[in-house]
């Protein structure tokens, strides 16, 4: 069906061990079963997810949330266990995360999906797999910078493909979005219940592969010699209809079962509690950041109620009912009961078979705000406060607690700096404040590559504040211990995780 890139299972996070999911197509990575494209894209995308549940997929992936989550400064550690040295003091190696092989391997499925889609009279999903293929090598390159690209996928006559530069394929993966614009639009619609983000509707997946491109455009907003480019483009994604907006952010559900081991929501069974109810180790190991509560709670913003849980036995009815936790500080007034664990924006006990959010239409609309401030001669008479309002109207619908648009008008309407959008002294930084939240136990992948990009919040802020950890946090991840042994004539030399930024990481 596809070339496996050869995986070992190597976690620098106590999340889980190395099984089979129940979404997995293939028994064997050395014998691959031979499958349609629109199972292969189901699989496809729990993968990306991590909805497989028990597989390496969701371990991977939920280790990568967690990492991100903590780096971004929206998550730490209570002090009921044993300091995590990688997350806490980044004391890591090239064994340590590895979300390289598991990803790459997922890639070979949408390859596969792009090749065979044709051939195979399912068109449509040849144009949602390249919107997928983006996705998910974006976030490559947000971890590692130059990854394989050019030479990727071909392991019978390239095993040890070259390494293509970072900005280039940025390039391409923007190409690419508009070849999957172009062959989404020209497919005959399906209903397929294999593809589980949007039944097929061909509209609002034109929508998901603009606002992946506008994730693209965006990280690379601070590059002054772009900008006629980044204008153009997302002149481009206006023309072509936009991004998310309400009611369409993009989610995926396999098939979750409330109370069926396995057949849980993946964040939910890591960060929240089993089938049977009981607390995951998650959920007293992996608490809210000082940083967002304290940051929360002084712009009197309620999200901070659904954001973090009320630490053990309070009603959550007062600001004291909300701790949270400095990365790196292990105290005994820090732990697990004293402090607040993910809140009811993704984990309310019970409901164990929520979507996974893919990508947000509150982020959609924040990315449009930055577009509209930085390139003012965009083509829409939407202004960069109206997008930016949006945004954060999107956020409070989405923490699902029973938030309504008059919850962030009020919100809003208040004179806060980095709150207020009139008021904000920096409108840039304003929208990345907002984004920060927005992406709160959502999405710590992103988290983290915007917290690098926009330096909201400050290094300084979010980095361990452990003695003995270097300087600054780390700006991205070591190549891994497969790749320095099996493809060590590519790999790139010379890397420091705390020193070597990616091209668009410019602060």
């Amino acid at each position: 069906m596809k070339n496996k890139i050869i995986f070992i299972c190597i976690l620098g996070v106590a999340l889980a061990s190395c099984k089979k999911g129940w979404l997995d197509v293939n028994d064997n990575p050395n014998n691959p079963a031979t499958s349609t494209p629109g199972l292969v894209f189901t699989n496809a995308v729990s993968t990306t997810t991590g909805s497989g549940n028990t597989g390496t997929s969701t371990v991977n992936t939920m280790g990568a949330m967690q990492m991100g989550s903590y780096w971004s400064g929206q998550w730490a550690q209570s002090s009921s266990f044993q300091v995590s040295a990688p997350l806490m003091q980044y004391v890591f190696t090239d064994a340590t995360f590895n979300y390289w092989s598991t990803w790459f391997d997922n890639l070979a499925d949408y390859n596969y999906i792009i090749k065979t889609a044709d051939a195979a009279g399912e068109p449509a999903f040849k144009g949602m797999a390249k919107v997928m293929t983006a996705f998910q090598y974006q976030r490559l390159i947000d971890m590692y910078g130059d990854v394989p690209y050019t030479q990727a996928f071909q392991l019978a006559t390239i095993p040890r493909p070259t390494y293509d530069n970072q900005e280039v394929i940025y390039g391409k993966l923007i190409t690419l979005l508009d070849e999957a614009i172009a062959d989404i639009t020209a497919a005959p619609r399906t209903f397929s219940p294999q593809e589980t983000i949007y039944k097929g509707d061909k509209t609002n997946w034109v929508k998901f592969a603009n606002t992946v491109k506008m994730r693209l455009l965006m990280r690379q907003s601070r590059i002054a010699s772009k900008a006629a480019y980044i204008t153009t483009e997302v002149n481009k994604v206006i023309a072509s209809g936009g991004v998310l907006t309400e009611g369409l952010d993009a989610k995926h559900n396999p098939g979750f079962i409330n109370g069926t081991a396995g057949k849980l929501n993946p964040f939910y069974n890591t960060f929240g509690y089993t089938e049977n109810g009981v607390e995951a180790t998650g959920y007293n190991r992996d608490k809210i950041n000082s940083v967002l509560v304290n940051q929360l709670k002084a712009w009197n913003d309620f999200r901070f109620s659904t954001i973090a849980a009320p630490r053990f036995n309070t009603t959550g009815a007062a600001f004291g009912d909300y701790v949270g936790v400095p990365l790196g500080i292990n105290s005994a007034a820090l732990v697990s009961t004293l402090t607040s664990s993910v809140g009811e924006n993704q984990v309310v006990k019970g409901t164990m078979n929520k979507p996974v959010y893919i990508i947000s239409a509150a982020e959609a609309q924040f990315l449009m705000a930055e577009a509209k401030q930085s390139f003012p001669a965009i083509n829409t008479s939407t202004t960069a406060q109206m997008f930016y309002n949006e945004g954060v109207k999107l956020s409070f619908l989405q923490q699902d607690a029973g938030f309504l648009p008059a919850d962030a008008t009020a919100y809003l309407a208040q004179t806060f700096n980095n709150v207020n959008f009139a008021a904000s002294t920096n409108k840039l930084t304003a929208i990345a404040w907002q984004k920060w939240i927005a992406l709160a136990n959502f999405d710590g992948i992103e988290a983290w590559a915007e917290q690098r990009k926009t330096g909201v919040p400050s290094d300084a802020t979010v980095k361990t504040v452990n003695a003995s950890a270097p300087p600054n946090a780390p700006v991205r991840l070591p190549y891994p211990f497969i790749e320095n042994s099996a493809n060590s004539a590519n790999v790139p030399t010379g890397i420091n995780v705390f020193a070597t930024r990616l091209f668009w990481d410019i602060n």
